[in-house]
């Protein structure tokens, strides 16, 4: 009888550490699932900042229409990284609508003839400027979105560059 006992204690203790090793295992697979949706999620809203970017450096300016789906494409940022993304996100945006009303100034200008107020020099090197601007975005956005992005543990080593 008192092995019985012993034997039952033994495998309640044992069914205990297997039950606790389980939930263990499922918090650490939510957890991972967890940062998997938020990674897919974050990922979205880097691709939307490629896209404005590419956009801008391959034809030299952005559509209003563009401009529009950037933002509302890239609204959820508010709620997947901190204050510097949405920040970054609104100054993109705003690049990208000085450059278009200064691109459209420009080729009003041009079709209809310069009016008394406009520079079209100066224009141009607005244009320049923000032209420029975007060309080293790809850097900095890349920057920006890797503490989001990186899927290797702060803990972890990273191989180092060559």
């Amino acid at each position: 009888m008192v092995w019985f006992n012993i034997i039952q204690a033994v495998l309640t203790l044992a069914i205990g550490v297997i039950v606790a090793y389980i939930a263990w295992q499922q918090w650490q697979l939510n957890r991972t699932k967890h940062r998997l949706d938020l990674y897919d999620r974050r990922l979205k809203i880097y691709q939307e900042v490629k896209v404005l970017i590419n956009t801008v450096v391959r034809c030299g300016d952005v559509s209003s229409q563009e401009l529009i789906s950037f933002i509302s494409n890239s609204s959820e940022a508010d709620f997947l990284f901190g204050d510097e993304i949405k920040e970054y996100i609104d100054a993109l945006y705003k690049k990208g609508a000085d450059l278009s009303a200064l691109t459209k100034g420009r080729k009003h200008a041009a079709d209809h003839g310069e009016p008394p107020h406009y520079n079209y020099e100066e224009n141009s090197k607005k244009i320049s400027e923000i032209y420029l601007w975007y060309g080293k975005q790809f850097e900095i956005s890349y920057e920006k979105f890797l503490p989001y992005l990186s899927l290797v543990e702060k803990n972890a080593a990273r191989p180092k560059a060559k």
